[in-house]
């Protein structure tokens, strides 16, 4: 009696081959080797969610950030998805399965989306079968040249593209390897042949594939053969997606340093002579100036795809399974900085011995220019070409594989790539008006970076490969943008929220001037990021190719920014206030110190200059040229400098959370250091004292 056929149990995940090197991220949560169930086992899961529940309600609170799963579940290329229209063809394809689990982990949302199936004979032997296969999105291999590969990778499109700088790994052996697996495919096409003609062994192929089908194979030529069953394979794909819940987000100016905002209740007389009022009423205008705030973003991702190619050349045996394995550990940065203009008129009015002053305000967001980011104090070096917006894209990525007769490799690399010049409008080269509040069209755009390839060119064997591309939806709105008037006189704050707003000032009796103050630049923005990848692969066996282009999104994460109801202040380094003291006949403006830097360490040492330049340039004697002023100057530059070099060796780490209280060493080195520059503003003094 010959043993009973036995049925296997539809796969749930793949399993690694185990002499193929994957990329392992200490760092990273899913970038591990082993199965995905082992992962998973692994973890700590708080919650799982299915797919029906999430069909009905997308959105997902994960921590601080809320996920919207649209993207992933609305995908064409989600396997989930796939094998919903696989299933609507039967008559093609058979042994459809399919899962899909999100979890909640203690890190942050897991996606992990697996499917199996396979096509039944004749399915890619008919052109308007291979279309139907193509529609629904399971492409058939197909014959390629040797001169078609070659156009392949000549072609900055193809997933087989090799640049000029690109040596192909194993080149030297390819020709030897395709040999062999030419061999091998053909020692096992003889075998199926052996066994259609063995009655025994043709009963147990016709209980796969039926006796019509195998009559078929009999008479179909090698090349038909081939075809056949390269495209009979079970193909198993396995998607796993992390999204950490931690918010990645390092706002720049949350503490808002060194504003300096002119003292509640200073006069104007403090700045006037008393004077005839000759004109009762006027109106002058306040200059528009430009405030700056800003904040970066930063986001992690993990990716990996796991594919299965699995032929039976003797369609019940000689079994060949062809695996690859692509992954990606990115991160996307985003840098904005905001320009608000905000302007004004000023008008007076004395009627009698009653005197009004009004201040009418502009205030809008713009999209600035190199000229208005100077016009704040930046420093030169952070300029930009004007720019609001810098993006960039850091990975960590991994390919391997391993092939018939071709064996095994696997390749990583690392990358970062700044791709704000390649940003769409209405980000076009990181230029664009912010939005303003309530604003109709808020700016957002999506783009595909096909220029960059997160594994450097470097996954491609010529006979198997990869390209991963990053691709990115963004979009802002705002519901809230805000300065502070401060009338000093009357020692009254206000808020100006919105153009056209008219505020009352006091009028100083005797110089018949106003003072008041325009600081503290406020923003609150609503940032969607949707991250992805497109991904370009290949695998050939023998002359037949297959070709998979997936455009992969993730969960659509939606940030309120700043996070904890805070509010986006001014740009470190820049002029966060401006006093105005205006009479009917008289205009002053006189702007604030920049803030300080937003590193703790720099904020300290600027702030150290500042004082030492205080305390000591007044104490120059007078000269023409003011050489004394200029070598303390110096001096103060000198030490700045010197104490960003030591202080952090002092501490023996880079400085993050500066604690001088806690580290000796370098307030010891720090009061050193200061003590130096203030023995040489002395001796400078001295000398020009001397030589006066």
């Amino acid at each position: 009696m010959r043993p009973e056929l036995q049925i296997e149990a539809p796969a749930t995940q793949i399993v690694p081959p185990a002499d193929v090197e994957s990329y392992d991220d200490p760092e990273s949560v899913t970038l591990k080797a082993g199965t995905t169930g082992d992962l998973i086992r692994s973890l700590e899961i708080r919650r799982s969610f299915s797919v029906e529940e999430l069909r009905r309600n997308p959105e997902i609170q994960i921590g601080p950030v809320r996920a919207n799963m649209r993207p992933v579940l609305q995908n064409p290329d989600a396997p989930v998805n796939l094998a919903s229209r696989l299933r609507q063809r039967s008559a093609l394809v058979t042994d459809v399965h399919d899962s899909m689990d999100v979890m909640e982990a203690s890190g942050g949302l897991i996606i992990r989306q697996f499917l199996t199936y396979r096509m039944l004979p004749r399915s890619c032997s008919d052109s308007r079968n291979r279309q139907e296969l193509a529609r629904a999105g399971a492409s058939c291999f197909t014959r390629m040249s040797e001169q078609e590969r070659t156009a392949a990778r000549a072609n900055p499109a193809s997933a087989r593209y090799v640049s000029g700088t690109t040596i192909p790994l194993g080149n030297r052996t390819l020709g030897a390897r395709r040999e062999a697996e030419a061999a091998e495919i053909a020692t096992d096409m003889a075998s199926l042949r052996a066994m259609l003609r063995d009655p025994a062994q043709r009963a147990t192929i016709e209980r796969e594939i039926g006796a019509e089908d195998a009559a078929r194979y009999a008479r179909l030529t090698d090349e038909e053969l081939e075809a056949e069953l390269v495209n009979t394979a079970v193909i198993q794909l396995e998607e796993t997606m992390f999204v950490p819940s931690a918010e990645q987000m390092r706002p720049i100016f949350l503490q808002r340093p060194g504003f300096t905002i002119a003292t509640p209740g200073v006069a104007a007389r403090d700045f006037f002579l008393p004077q005839p009022i000759e004109v009762v009423d006027a109106e002058h205008a306040i200059p528009d100036r430009i405030f700056l705030t800003g904040f970066t973003v930063n986001r992690s991702h993990e990716w990996r795809k796991r594919v299965s190619v699995t032929i039976n050349w003797c369609v019940v045996s000689c079994k060949k399974t062809y695996y690859v394995e692509m992954n990606a550990g990115f991160d996307y940065g985003f840098g904005l900085r905001l320009p608000i203009e905000v302007g004004g008129t000023y008008s007076y009015n004395r009627t009698g011995n009653n005197e009004q002053a009004h201040f009418t305000a502009t205030i809008a967001p713009v999209n600035g220019s190199a000229a208005d980011f100077s016009s704040t104090a930046l420093p030169a070096d952070q300029l930009f070409n004007g720019q609001e917006l810098v993006a960039e894209v850091g990975a960590r990525a991994g390919f391997g594989y391993k092939v018939p007769a071709m064996g095994t490799g696997s390749v990583g690399f690392s990358v970062t790539h700044d791709f704000t010049d390649g940003l769409p409008s209405p980000f076009t080269n990181g230029q664009f008006a912010p939005p303003a509040p309530g604003q109709a069209s808020p700016p957002s755009a999506e783009q595909v970076f096909r220029n960059i390839d997160l594994i450097g060119g470097r996954a491609n064997f010529w006979f198997v490969g990869a390209r991963i591309h990053p691709s990115v939806k963004l979009g802002l709105t705002s519901d809230r943008l805000e300065m502070l008037l401060t009338d000093n006189l009357a020692g009254t704050q206000m808020h100006i929220t919105r153009p056209g707003q008219r505020f009352d000032l006091a009028v100083d009796p005797i110089s018949h001037a106003s003072s008041f103050t325009i600081a503290e630049p406020t923003y609150n923005l609503g940032f969607t990021l949707t991250p992805g990848i497109t991904v370009n692969a290949f695998v050939d066996v023998k002359a037949w190719s297959k070709d998979w282009d997936w455009d992969i999104w993730f969960p659509q994460l939606s940030l309120t920014l700043p996070p904890g109801g805070h509010d986006f202040g001014c740009h470190a380094e820049t002029i966060c206030s401006r006093s105005y003291n205006y009479s009917p006949d008289v205009q002053q403006e006189e702007a604030a110190q920049a803030s300080l830097p937003s590193d703790p360490l720099q904020a300290m040492i600027v702030q150290w200059q500042r004082e030492f330049l205080a305390e000591w340039q007044p104490r120059c004697p007078y000269q023409e040229v003011k050489f004394c002023e200029v070598a303390v100057n110096w001096v103060s530059q000198k030490y700045g400098y010197r104490m960003t070099e030591a202080i952090p060796e002092a501490f023996g780490q880079d400085v993050i959370n500066l604690d001088m209280l806690n580290a000796p060493e370098a307030r010891s080195m720090f009061e050193s250091l200061k003590h130096q520059a203030r023995q040489e503003a002395i001796a400078i003094i001295e000398d020009s004292e001397e030589i006066r």
